[in-house]
């Protein structure tokens, strides 16, 4: 399986703060188990006050530098899990300059999630209602510039559309939603209503639906969350994401749909009710390197 969405870049981080590598030991033993080869590593940042709440004051210090947490923790990663095929992802672009992305791409930096659940000075998450800004604006065109994926997971309505549309006049490529869901079935301000889904679909990119119950009730609805993407965006353009970060944070045991180690084999058998095996191959991992794939061609 190719897990779309991970916080393991995080992980990886707060694992080199604290001097103990034990979860990310952990982490590689369940991808193994999981059959799970490829994942899109993600950092994350949010407001300071959130990230000290969340992950404590030791993770985040007065000056972040987001260019040195990236680069220690794809060196930790890399070092605890060599042979798991990685894409690494920043979201919430809250501590980066456009100036700061010639530096993380030529460091390995992926894509970008240009927002968190917050404001920021690029445009907003899902607790506030504004569009892109103009600052905004221009830190997409350089991360296109760059050849960076477009990420718009996280992003509320009018960012969404806005990254979107300005995506579809540069005729750009690189774009997909890592983790979010479908909203004519569950309403949830994360997940994509059909308006967002027909742009998304307009410029090709794909959709990775989440494993987490604040987005699918459960993983019967989940599964027709998937059906849902699949007639709207094509066999070619859904994927899988897990959003997991239950091996560090006991309240992701009960808001996963599915252990980690499970999901590979449980949707396959899911799937196969409706989907033949060739089908099954492209939900789980085909379509997501082919996504990746996209970048040759510029």
């Amino acid at each position: 399986m190719f897990d779309m969405h991970n916080d393991l870049l995080s992980i990886a981080y707060r694992s080199y703060t604290n001097n103990n590598y034990e979860d990310l030991k952990s982490i590689y033993q369940i991808l193994k188990k999981g059959n799970i080869n490829y994942v899109t590593a993600n950092l994350y940042f949010m407001t300071r006050e959130e990230m000290q709440e969340e992950l404590g004051d030791k993770y985040y210090q007065d000056n972040v530098s987001v260019i040195e947490m990236f680069k220690l923790a794809k060196d930790t990663l890399n070092k605890y899990m060599p042979d798991i095929n990685f894409k690494y992802s920043i979201e919430g672009c809250d501590y980066v300059s456009v100036n700061d992305l010639v530096s993380l791409k030529e460091l390995g930096l992926t894509s970008i999630i240009l927002v968190w659940n917050n404001p920021n000075r690029y445009g907003s998450g899902n607790r506030d209602t504004y569009g892109l800004t103009n600052e905004g604006i221009l830190f997409i065109k350089e991360a296109v510039r760059l050849h960076l994926y477009i990420d718009v997971s996280h992003a509320n309505k009018s960012t969404c559309m806005d990254i979107l549309k300005l995506i579809k006049e540069e005729k750009y490529p690189l774009v997909y939603a890592s983790h979010s869901n479908i909203r004519t079935i569950f309403d949830h301000s994360r997940n994509l209503d059909d308006e967002e889904l027909s742009l998304l679909k307009e410029v090709n990119g794909k959709l990775g639906l989440v494993l987490v119950n604040y987005f699918a009730k459960d993983i019967d609805e989940y599964i027709e969350h998937i059906k849902y993407a699949i007639k709207v965006l094509g066999i070619d353009n859904v994927m899988i994401a897990s959003d997991n970060m239950e091996i560090i944070s006991p309240i992701y045991k009960s808001v996963a749909l599915l252990p980690y180690e499970e999901i590979t084999s449980y949707l396959r058998q899911a799937l196969s009710q409706e989907f033949n095996n060739e089908q099954i191959d492209k939900i789980l991992y085909k379509n997501s390197i082919e996504l990746f794939r996209k970048e040759e061609l510029l």
